[in-house]
């Protein structure tokens, strides 16, 4: 049927017939029917009773986004914005579930939680709590569960991790009989919050790839992949004090960091590019090693989840060299570096690389450890280069 007619008909048919059911030949393709599972939603079986949740967080914006999520799953919320009025709701009525943030003022997270299980007046001993975490909080899951929460949430919190979490606690009668659905949830909210401990945001990311998991996929292993040559030409231009091309590489990866969902990453990116555009480079290379350890921390983070931890730069470790522990003199450690110049220019490659290991092995300002540390890889690629990186040191 010629696309015109068959686009007319389609639409004819959407008119006539109820919107649930599906119409022969139109909608039911493999490819769409991979598509429509994004669109699955948890919705509890109230008729059976009703499944109440605590949310306390003094954070009004986040804390109305948390209730209409939960809301949206069929539960009957409460909320509170302190850890104290949060305590008056559970000694008057009982909660199945509770979500304490960790950052609440006066009273905090960790202090709410030991008085709901310790007051004599609660209702809530035996209720499951989860704690509401930054999303740049770096403590482990199991240091939260080690205070007595039942399981975490970053935020901003995502539905299908609400979700997931609702379909662990609420009673089996009272949720959907669809399985798919139900394992739809449970794939998609362990991969958010796996993702959600190295700083990327799942469902971000897989809006700006046609909700398509393989193609994500396929754009991080990218990413992760060009994080070497990727911090190799910020650093150069960096070092050499070229200032347009330091921004257009920090620019390009933070667009690339934004698309995968690893916003805060995207946002020290784009701190970078404003150093550079309003400020010294001074500046830039002094804030860059804050920058480093949270790229290096969503793409080892990304690489795990990918299952594919080789593809993470071995130059990650180059960072973490030890030293003996002694500070050598300026004027010392320019004196080597020259005689590593003169070695090179004199195409002498084993007594430049012999004097290189034995200069890293003294402790240094931390830009003059990476300028030394990016010198020695190109002595045997790039000599001028590896020159040209010594002479600004």
């Amino acid at each position: 049927m010629p696309g015109g007619i068959l686009n007319g008909f389609k639409s004819f048919m959407e008119k006539v017939v109820p919107k649930n059911l599906p119409i022969p030949g139109i909608g039911n393709s493999e490819d769409e029917e991979k598509n429509d599972i994004w669109d699955k939603e948890l919705h509890l079986y109230t008729r059976e009773g009703l499944f109440y949740a605590l949310i306390i967080d003094s954070n009004i914006n986040d804390l109305d986004y948390e209730k209409e999520l939960l809301e949206e799953t069929g539960c009957s919320v409460a909320t509170s914005s302190a850890g104290g009025e949060g305590l008056d709701l559970i000694s008057k009525d009982k909660y199945d579930l509770i979500f304490i943030s960790i950052e609440l003022p006066r009273m905090d997270g960790e202090q709410t939680l030991k008085n709901l299980k310790n007051s004599e007046v609660s209702k809530c001993r035996d209720s499951k709590v989860y704690a509401i975490l930054a999303e740049t909080d770096k403590k482990s899951d199991q240091y939260y569960l080690s205070l007595g929460f039942d399981g975490t949430i970053r935020k901003p919190a995502e539905k299908c991790v609400m979700e997931y979490i609702v379909m662990n606690h609420a009673p089996k009668k009272m949720l959907p009989e669809d399985e798919r659905t139900l394992n739809y949830i449970k794939e998609l909210a362990e991969n958010t919050k796996r993702l959600k401990r190295c700083d990327v945001r799942l469902s971000t990311g897989l809006a700006n790839h046609e909700n398509n998991i393989e193609l994500y996929k396929d754009a991080a292993r990218k990413f992760c992949k060009k994080f070497e040559p990727a911090y190799n030409e910020a650093m150069d231009s960096l070092f050499l004090n070229n200032k347009l091309q330091y921004m257009e590489a920090v620019r390009e990866m933070r667009e690339h960091a934004r698309k995968l969902g690893a916003i805060h990453l995207a946002d020290i990116f784009d701190d970078h590019v404003n150093m550079a555009k309003d400020d010294t480079f001074e500046v830039a290379q002094k804030n860059w090693k804050s920058l480093l350890k949270e790229w290096r921390y969503v793409v080892t983070g990304m690489a795990d989840w990918l299952g594919e931890p080789e593809i993470v730069p071995s130059s990650f470790e180059q960072e973490g060299i030890k030293s003996n522990g002694i500070w050598i003199s300026e004027s010392e450690m320019r004196e080597r570096v020259e005689d590593i110049i003169k070695a090179l220019l004199d195409d002498d490659q084993e007594y430049a690389a012999s004097m290189m290991k034995l200069l890293l092995e003294y402790d240094f300002d931390d830009l003059i450890r990476r300028k030394l540390n990016r010198g020695s890889r190109l002595m045997d690629t790039d000599t001028e280069f590896a020159i040209e990186i010594f002479r600004t040191i």
